[in-house]
């Protein structure tokens, strides 16, 4: 079972859609104006499902506007992806409002939430339906957590992902102490990037609403240790964008 993360809708490939079941897609693109995808043409010819996650950090004018916003974004997506832990008793505060069921939407959780052992993957038992292993953990180390993962509750592993290094309230891309200096444009995709004393690239993924950021991996891990699990089994979803 295969899943991917995408920061912008123009990551939304055919490819993508018809290869994974979950398709987590940022926000922020669509808070900024991007057009709302159409469900009929997106996952659900295919069986997979596409899920909006929160933004990244659970405060500022992204975050009221995705909650204003709640209730449309139900209607173009199969679900939501939890960035904070706080983003669950929102989540059923929305629903609520918006008198939707919870058993209408999948509900995700991101590698933000630090799942690293059996007890934190238990907390979530009953409130999300998939959860994504802090991506820090040895292939031994996923291993062992999948199998005690609990029932009801799908692991998810990124391997071969963008890894997100940092996320900041402080906008990577500002020239300075300048925010709204408007140098990562209208959508918040092209944040520029940070280079390292040995020139490794460092992508930045901005919030233009917020100027905040974060900051992903130099370049994807590769195929690096997705050898040693078995694709084929349906124990795990593997996060592979």
């Amino acid at each position: 079972m295969i899943s991917a993360f995408v920061f912008s809708p123009a990551e939304l490939s055919d490819e993508i859609i018809q290869s994974a079941d979950l398709v987590h897609v940022s926000c922020i693109p669509y808070l900024l104006g991007e057009p709302l995808p159409d469900r009929k043409s997106s996952g659900n010819n295919t069986g997979s499902k596409l899920l909006l996650s929160f933004p990244f950090i659970s405060k500022g004018k992204a975050y009221r506007a995705f909650c204003e916003r709640f209730g449309e974004f139900s209607k173009h997506f199969d679900g939501f992806t939890l960035q904070n832990i706080g983003d669950y008793e929102t989540l059923c505060e929305l629903m609520k409002a918006a008198n939707i069921s919870r058993s209408d939407i999948f509900a995700a959780g991101d590698v933000s939430l630090n799942i690293t052992n059996a007890s934190a993957a238990e907390f979530w038992r009953g409130k999300l339906d998939s959860a994504a292993i802090l991506p820090e953990l040895d292939i031994p180390e996923h291993r062992a957590l999948i199998d005690r993962f609990p029932e009801g509750l799908i692991p998810e592993v990124a391997l071969g992902a963008r890894k997100i290094v940092m996320r900041s309230e402080h906008c990577f891309a500002a020239e300075g102490n300048t925010y709204k200096c408007g140098k990562c444009g209208r959508t918040g995709l092209s944040g520029g990037s940070l280079f390292d004393i040995s020139g490794k690239e460092f992508p930045v993924v901005t919030n233009p609403l917020d100027c905040n950021s974060i900051l992903l991996c130099p370049a994807p891990s590769g195929d690096s240790g997705a050898a040693a699990f078995d694709y084929s089994s349906k124990k795990a979803f593997f996060r592979v964008v």
